[in-house]
């Protein structure tokens, strides 16, 4: 039972990273000097009227090995918002539960973001006006003893994080592209090509979604949002994916096999804590201590029910305080 729960909060660590920002965006805009405009608790809705607001505009260059958007108010650009636009969704993520595309909102041209106002219009540094796609990826190997493919961080004192991109769809993507391809290659240094794609797609049919939805994250403007789809796959018995080789020295991307357990969660969670407020900090670790309790003691209770603990607990933001003990 410990296990079972162990390998759960794992593989819920870097949800629970990103949600942690789900009551307040940062005072300036993602990687810039840029400061909001400000928005209280009670006008974030787009459905409360704001006569006083004043949001900051901001579109960033598109990177040269991206395309992006072109300007709203381009008279050439005219896309089909709420819909599948040529090869680009520009609908919501389905929901689980019904698998259907809940609307977002219009404001003339401009999409709105669902969860409200932000302070920032245009489209940051996001690709895409609206709805902009984010696949993260858990892919472990192992059972008693799990290994997670993991990004070595350049600073042993970060957080390590999880591989992930934006994609256009997420309708037959459940991997990002690039990533796709560095296992296929890192693969077929031990296997021929055929066999080592062989490998791969069976690791990969043998997937569970963990998240999909809005996230609060500070790249999100008035008009563009991220999107995110979680999915884990796992190689127990090292036939496929695990036997892949990883030195993050010598892959683009950095990647590695790292063991996460109890301990690794707990230290990440701590990380996490100790860059806030102390008064958030107290509620988290409470929060958190309540549910290692129970881990600890291998009581039994609902998967689903343990994720809402889990993103609760993020969602109350960072602090500073310990969990472990």
């Amino acid at each position: 039972m410990l296990r079972c729960y162990l390998i759960f909060i794992i593989s819920t660590l870097f949800i629970a990273k990103i949600c942690a920002s789900s009551i307040n965006y940062e005072k300036y805009y993602y990687n810039t000097t840029i400061e909001r405009g400000h928005v209280p608790k009670m006008y974030r809705s787009w459905s409360v009227d704001f006569p006083g607001y004043k949001p900051v505009a901001y579109t960033a260059e598109c990177p040269k090995d991206a395309i992006c958007d072109p300007d709203i108010e381009d008279p050439n650009f005219n896309p089909r918002f709420n819909d599948y636009d040529g090869n680009v969704d520009r609908r919501r993520l389905k929901k689980q539960i019904n698998g259907k595309h809940k609307l977002y909102g219009m404001n003339g041209k401009y999409p709105l973001n669902p969860n409200g106002r932000t302070g920032v219009t245009g489209r940051g540094v996001l690709l895409r006006y609206g709805p902009n796609y984010l696949i993260q990826v858990l892919i472990s190997r192992g059972q008693s003893v799990k290994e997670y493919i993991v990004i070595e961080p350049e600073n042993p004192d970060d957080l390590v994080n999880f591989p992930e991109d934006f994609v256009n769809s997420t309708e037959f993507t459940f991997i990002p592209p690039k990533l796709y391809d560095l296992l296929l290659k890192e693969l077929t240094k031990s296997y021929d090509p055929r066999h080592a794609n062989y490998l791969l797609e069976k690791t990969f049919k043998n997937k569970v979604e963990l998240y999909r939805g809005f996230v609060a994250d500070n790249r999100n403007t008035d008009n563009a949002w991220i999107e995110t789809l979680t999915i884990e796959y796992n190689d127990p018995k090292y036939k496929g994916i695990g036997k892949i080789k990883l030195n993050p020295q010598t892959n683009p991307m950095h990647l590695k096999w790292q063991i996460l357990d109890l301990k690794f969660f707990v230290d990440s969670i701590n990380k996490v804590l100790s860059k806030s407020d102390m008064s958030r900090a107290s509620k988290i670790a409470r929060a958190v201590r309540v549910f290692f309790d129970n881990l600890k003691a291998g009581s039994p209770g609902h998967i689903y029910t343990a994720l809402r603990v889990v993103l609760s607990v993020a969602s109350l933001g960072l602090g500073v305080a310990s969990v472990a003990g």
